[in-house]
């Protein structure tokens, strides 16, 4: 808080919302530049219909919901997520990576590395498991 300049740097354009008390808008949290400190605001699943798993690999994620009266600021395009100054890193999309329903999978495949590899070493501790050859 308090007074003077304030020089803010956005990719695309940006946009301000004015909310009149009690108006809402939802905005995706990769959008926002800035707003009224005194709004409410609630994060919330972009598809909430299609649960947590359908709102991630949707691509949309989460989002802001904003109430009103407040100002809310919002730029046109998103951060390109690894690049460099905007522009994405080399040999990947121009979405910047592999997308939600990639990195989704790869978590998966990480847990489930992480579970295996816990349950044999706790095989092997309690004496479930003996490597040589006599139970």
């Amino acid at each position: 808080s308090g007074q003077g300049n304030l020089a803010v740097s956005a990719y695309g354009s940006m946009h301000k919302y004015i909310l009149s008390a009690g108006e809402k808008r939802m905005v995706d949290n990769g959008h926002l530049v800035a707003w009224t400190s005194s709004m409410k605001y609630k994060m919330k699943l972009a598809s909430a219909r299609a649960g947590i798993v359908g709102s991630m690999t949707s691509g949309e994620g989460l989002h802001c919901e904003f109430e009103g009266p407040g100002v809310v600021y919002v730029q046109s395009h998103k951060a390109s997520v690894g690049g460099s100054e905007g522009r994405p890193r080399s040999g990947s999309s121009s979405s910047g990576g592999q997308g939600p329903l990639g990195a989704c999978i790869g978590l998966c495949t990480a847990v489930t590395i992480l579970v295996l590899t816990l349950g044999i070493m706790g095989a092997i501790i309690s004496g479930a498991l003996d490597f040589d050859g006599v139970p």
